[in-house]
């Protein structure tokens, strides 16, 4: 019963460690991430999926048992198809990197100098641990987690509607319990007997997988940060680009007539209509609110800040907890994620114009259109201002 408990605590630590909360996680999760942003991350993973043989072997290295030893040559027999050549792991997992355009024989050849860190690191710990930390490292801290991981990267795979074939070798990882874990698990419980005390044994394990879930997290942020510069980068070209600035044909400020519809929404209290300017900004996204009397738009919000200028009419904007009364000439702010919305409060059309930096912030995950509308239906409705 103290080693159920204990390897419980352990398996609910895992659970709960900070390494689920990271960005790159969330953005899987949510289904945030292109095709493209997939293939990068994967292409970064290379390095650290050809060394996980070695990883196992590694820990089977550091097991004095030559029972044990056998119990994890049987695991590596079973990674490797157990001679079905059509079902080794490897050439699954091979082949679906090629199925998305992740050239196999570049290897670690495009990986960045932080995805050989991160595979490098983990062969030097399990290099120089102990045998039940060797065990806890992969056991709790890489093979448990493999079933809720793989989950979150299905979500993903589906949201940009990849073909379920090619990213079999997740889902076979999520719906099959090889026992790998449990058997790195059971390993690590032998090793007791070897500590004097379960607390010591157990802190022992929790350093191990709190080390492999870290250097896992770091890994991830690293990517995670790479993917975030990329949607940037031809942005911060052109703003560096003085030349190519100059040359460019700019269209000016539209006639607010001409403008673009972009949203309108006039169910139940919400009565009210925003358009888009057609102009050639990179950054800035100029648009133009209208909200008839006694209408309002929605409580939103998203990553774009905004300055409100009142062109005529009357109204309040309430911004979190503050209520700005505003009228023909006013000019109101409102901050990056902060839930707000606009009522019109007098006898006329409320009109605002807006500028917002959603040009910039519309390259990030969690801030389109559709994320903070409440009806996305509704997004470039075919209106017009008569109406």
């Amino acid at each position: 019963m103290v080693q159920t408990n204990n390897v419980q605590q352990l398996v609910d630590k895992t659970n709960e460690h900070s390494f689920w909360q990271v960005n790159i996680l969330k953005m899987f999760e949510a289904g945030k991430l292109s095709i493209d942003e997939i293939q990068y991350f994967f292409s970064q993973h290379i390095s650290y999926s050809k060394n996980f043989t070695k990883l196992l072997s590694l820990v089977t290295s550091r097991l004095d048992n030559p029972e044990h030893r056998a119990q994890i040559v049987e695991n590596l027999w079973e990674e490797a198809g157990e001679g079905d050549i059509e079902n080794n792991h490897a050439r699954m997992y091979n082949d679906f990197l090629k199925d998305i355009a992740i050239d196999v024989s570049l290897g670690q050849k495009d990986s960045r100098s932080y995805a050989k860190y991160y595979a490098d690191s983990c062969l030097k710990y399990l290099s120089n641990c102990s045998p039940a930390q060797a065990c806890a490292f992969i056991g709790f801290g890489t093979e448990m987690i493999v079933p809720r991981l793989y989950s979150t990267y299905i979500k993903n795979f589906k949201a940009v509607e990849m073909p379920e074939d090619i990213y079999k070798f997740f889902s076979l990882h999520v719906e099959c319990d090889d026992g790998h874990a449990d058997t790195l698990i059971d390993i690590a419980v032998d090793y007791l007997d070897q500590y004097d005390s379960v607390e010591r044994w157990q802190a022992d394990c929790w350093a191990a997988v709190d080390h492999a879930l870290t250097l896992r997290s770091e890994f991830y942020d690293n990517i995670y940060e790479d993917i975030i510069n990329n949607k940037v980068k031809n942005l911060n070209s052109e703003v560096l680009s003085i030349d190519g600035f100059k040359s460019r044909n700019h269209r000016c400020l539209d006639d607010v007539n001409e403008a673009q519809i972009l949203y309108k929404n006039s169910e139940g209290d919400k009565n009210f209509q925003v358009q888009r300017f057609n102009v050639s900004a990179s950054v800035l996204d100029p648009r133009y609110i209208r909200i008839p009397q006694g209408g309002r738009n929605e409580h939103h919000l998203h990553a774009h800040e905004s300055v409100f200028f009142v062109e005529r009419g009357e109204g309040k904007v309430i911004v979190g907890d503050k209520e700005i009364p505003v009228s023909a000439g006013s000019v109101a702010y409102v901050p990056r994620w902060v839930a707000h919305h606009t009522e019109n409060t007098g006898s006329e059309d409320l009109c605002i114009f807006a500028i917002t930096d959603y040009g910039y912030t519309k390259r990030f995950s969690g801030n389109t259109e559709e994320s903070y509308r409440e009806q996305p239906k509704n997004l470039g409705v075919a209106a017009t201002l008569s109406e």
